[in-house]
């Protein structure tokens, strides 16, 4: 899980401008992959990585829970993996393959048909762009799915007996979208919600009795700090009442977040924090 020191405006615009950061992987078998238990994956879920599977990247760079290994945490079809790392910039392969990150990426999830015979092509890499001989065109009537819009480019897949991911400019007059977005947000359970209330007024109970204790003590007026949250249905937003308490509370707001990114583990929602705020937020998916 990684420390984010940014301004609420960055949290808000991911949640409502469908923004993502996407690692497409050439062949995922070489990597080291782990479910969202963080568990190692079963050869049937390997299988269904294709060449190209775009991960949708949910947090670059985390610790896990055996405070040794580094992971990307990735979603692709509805479900949470960790890609491991050896270091901050590549991952753990058994071979020296293809995979690019792409960031900042529009999500769409819509579904177009092909209306012309030899006019769109897709291809499997972004410098194929303007190399003919790397490009595959699609038959009319023929359904994809629009994954997300990468500046110029759409990233595209194919589905079928086996499934297919590639590029295309996507040209004029040669699709048209046969249906709408398949984005889909959430509701945060009342479960989770319930459950991250009571670790948060935890939090807040310690801080009144240390506080309080050496207010006592000391004879003392000491402020005391506390954790504010507003819940709606999909997203929930805490903020510490005074941000200059954060640098002394930084080690047990630590473990507080941690506590609170492990309750949302495996779910559709995840974590995202500075010093003095945190966000429980949907995450951007398509189907």
């Amino acid at each position: 899980m990684r420390v984010l020191a940014t301004t609420l405006v960055f949290f808000t615009s991911i949640v409502y401008c469908q923004i993502a950061d996407f690692l497409i992987v050439e062949d995922p078998s070489a990597l080291t992959i782990y479910n969202k238990y963080q568990q190692s994956i079963s050869d049937q879920i390997q299988n269904q990585f294709v060449p190209f599977t775009p991960f949708q990247i949910i947090e670059q760079d985390e610790l896990l829970t055996d405070q040794i290994s580094h992971a990307s945490r990735v979603l692709f079809e509805d479900d949470i993996y960790f890609i491991l790392k050896e270091d901050e910039d590549n991952y753990i392969s058994d071979k020296n393959e293809y995979y690019g990150l792409f960031e900042n990426c529009k999500l769409l999830g819509d579904t177009i048909k092909i209306l012309r015979n030899n006019r769109v092509s897709i291809f499997s890499k972004p410098i194929y762009l303007y190399n003919k001989n790397q490009h595959m065109y699609l038959d009319e009537n023929q359904n994809c799915i629009r994954i997300f819009k990468y500046k110029n480019l759409y990233y595209l897949k194919m589905p079928g007996d086996s499934t297919v991911f590639g590029w295309s400019q996507l040209p004029r007059n040669g699709w048209e979208v046969s249906h709408g977005s398949q984005l889909s947000l959430h509701v945060i359970p009342d479960n989770l919600v319930s459950r991250l209330k009571i670790r948060v007024d935890a939090a807040n109970q310690d801080y009144e009795n240390f506080f309080g204790y050496f207010g006592k003590k000391y004879n003392t007026e000491n402020r005391i700090p506390y954790w504010d949250i507003e819940i709606t249905d999909y997203e929930i937003q805490g903020t510490l009442n005074d941000p200059s308490f954060a640098e002394n509370l930084k080690n047990s707001n630590r473990y507080l977040m941690q506590d609170i990114d492990n309750l949302f583990l495996g779910s559709n929602f995840t974590l995202m924090y500075t010093d003095s705020t945190f966000f429980v937020k949907p995450i951007s998916r398509h189907r």
